[in-house]
């Protein structure tokens, strides 16, 4: 199972040429507005300063690689390798040894970008400041290695997520979950009670100064989706 499972995850990314370049670019893109802002500051004989100019970190971009491998993986990638008589347990194994991949090299990615770029120029003076959700999230307190494991559970949970969402789409009960999904945060968000509750759930999720916590929520929550998908996707017909 392991050896199908991983000829899967292989397939799968080779064949994500679209979310690479979409996410790649917007990257690219940002690098090069910072390095060219960077530079014109440097060159400036005029004292030229941008401090309170903000921007997100390029790293933060590559975040959009994982809902959108996801959803790929949920509509395309699971019709092609059924066609080609694959079985459904390798898909799904291998569909979460994918996202795992991704977001375990988007973290990575993130760290070594927050350190080498970010970090240097938000410390120095007339420079931009570079927002990179590390730092937002208070996920780099805890060091880089403890980091890059927060970071990388949060984005596993949100490909599982996405890639059990995608898995009912054509279904009523996906209808069903996205109007759920929806409701819970209009309904929640402005009446008190339930905005605490809603609050505290994506706290753990997020923000918890805890890490072992935060991971451990991530990691349970990731499982749950994760059990859920299972019947789904055995069950699910091909359009």
């Amino acid at each position: 199972m392991f050896k199908s499972a991983w000829t899967v995850a292989k397939v799968n990314l080779k064949n994500l040429t679209m979310p690479y370049w979409v996410t790649g670019g917007l990257a690219i893109a940002i690098t090069i507005q910072i390095l060219i802002n960077v530079l014109v500051i440097v060159l400036s004989s005029n004292n030229v300063s941008m401090e309170g100019n903000s921007t997100i970190s390029a790293g933060c971009f590559l975040f959009l690689l994982i809902p959108m491998t996801a959803w790929r993986l949920s509509g395309r990638h699971y019709r092609r390798l059924i066609n080609l008589g694959g079985q459904r347990r390798d898909f799904l194994w291998g569909s979460l040894a994918t996202i795992g991949i991704l977001a375990a090299g988007v973290s990575l990615v993130n760290i070594v970008c927050y350190y080498a770029m970010d970090m240097p120029i938000n410390q120095a003076e007339r420079f931009p400041g570079i927002i990179n959700l590390l730092t937002v999230f208070g996920w780099i307190n805890n060091g880089a290695i403890v980091a890059f494991f927060q970071q990388f559970v949060f984005l596993v949970l949100i490909g599982v997520f996405c890639f059990t969402l995608g898995s009912c789409q054509d279904k009523w009960y996906g209808w069903v979950a996205d109007g759920l999904v929806i409701s819970i945060i209009s309904v929640f968000t402005p009446i008190e009670p339930l905005r605490a509750i809603e609050g505290a759930f994506f706290y753990l999720l997020i923000f918890e100064p805890r890490a072992w916590l935060q991971i451990i929520a991530c990691l349970l929550i990731s499982a749950v989706l994760y059990a859920i998908a299972i019947p789904i996707y055995n069950r699910k017909e091909l359009n």
